[in-house]
């Protein structure tokens, strides 16, 4: 039996990790300029992680309210619902017509991207769905052993 607190860290530790990663990678993708990104990337991804995750955590504490709660941890289909929503929208949100033009001044080009109206909740929305992944609560895993829940 794991302590609630123990589950916290780890849930949330899943999720910064997960955050940093997403944030690195991208990076590195972005406009990718050789060695400077690779030194860059991890600074990057450390400063936007401590800046996005506490509205993650914030979004979180939705979940104490008891409907809320019973729905998104009773029903895991929720979670694999919005999971699979954010991450298509992510990745093929551009070819699905979803884009805005940029002018970027340093290169003087003009580019599509995913506007930041669909990109910034969908991502928020991937790491609350990784971070608070219905899993077995600790007060049903105590009425399992005890034999009252089967």
């Amino acid at each position: 039996m794991t302590p609630p607190a123990f589950q916290r860290r780890t849930r949330y530790l899943l999720g910064l990790t997960v955050c940093w990663v997403f944030f690195a990678l991208l990076k590195l993708y972005d406009d990718y300029d050789g060695f400077t990104s690779v030194m860059g990337a991890p600074i990057v991804a450390t400063v936007l992680t401590v800046l996005v995750f506490p509205v993650v955590v914030l979004l979180g504490q939705g979940l104490r309210f008891h409907a809320l709660g019973r729905c998104w941890y009773g029903n895991p289909k929720v979670a694999v619902l919005l999971l699979t929503v954010c991450l298509v929208l992510l990745l093929y949100g551009e070819s699905m017509g979803l884009t805005q033009t940029v002018y970027e001044e340093v290169d003087e080009v003009t580019r599509s991207r995913l506007p930041a109206v669909v990109s910034i909740p969908a991502f928020l929305g991937f790491l609350f769905a990784v971070t608070y992944w219905p899993g077995r609560q600790v007060g049903e895993s105590r009425r399992k052993e005890s034999g009252k829940l089967k």
